[in-house]
């Protein structure tokens, strides 16, 4: 007599395994959806709410005309204004790293534009230093206690380049990131 096996009841392997990869893939997309609010809200807990409030609450600076965020040994914020006398200053707030950074307070550190060089002047002559670079973005930053102006570009081997010009001396040193390594 020859046996009969009603396929219903056999498991499909099959769908077996597509059912068990949906749900390896529901869980991995849950994981990193919760990674990423994770890390979404770490970046912005030391961020002050209002940065240029900050600045003139803490400072002889009157009107800002900008605010930009600098990534240098820390975070800076650097405010470019002017104080009630019509000195135009550079405000760099920022906070020192620490164990315990709740209890860090927000550092300031204000310096004269008098007495750099102007952004377009480094610029121009960057321009002329450099033949055949494409552009990218120019900063103000500070390293190591020295305002400087970061310029990023592609050199013309189209290797991506940081140069940091020092603000008062025109003195400069560049990065460059290789891309075959």
């Amino acid at each position: 007599m020859k046996k009969q096996f009603l396929l219903s009841i056999e498991l499909n392997k099959f769908w077996l395994s597509m059912i068990a990869l949906l749900i390896i893939m529901i869980g991995l997309f849950v994981y990193f959806y919760f990674l990423y609010q994770d890390i979404m809200e770490n970046k912005a807990e030391g961020d002050p709410a209002n940065v240029e409030e900050l600045a003139l609450d803490n400072s002889d600076l009157e009107t800002i005309e900008t605010i930009e965020r600098y990534h240098g040994d820390v975070v800076y914020y650097v405010a470019d204004g002017e104080t009630s006398d019509g000195v135009s200053q550079y405000l760099f707030i920022y906070k020192p790293e620490a164990e315990d950074e709740e209890e860090t307070e927000w550092q300031y550190q204000a310096f004269d534009k008098e007495v750099f060089y102007s952004t377009e002047e480094i610029l121009t002559e960057w321009s002329d230093r450099c033949d055949g670079c494409e552009f990218l973005d120019a900063a103000i930053g500070m390293n190591q206690a020295v305002p400087i102006l970061e310029i990023k570009f592609f050199n013309p081997n189209q290797q991506l380049v940081y140069e940091n010009v020092v603000l008062e001396d025109k003195s400069y040193y560049r990065l460059t990131l290789d891309p075959t390594l």
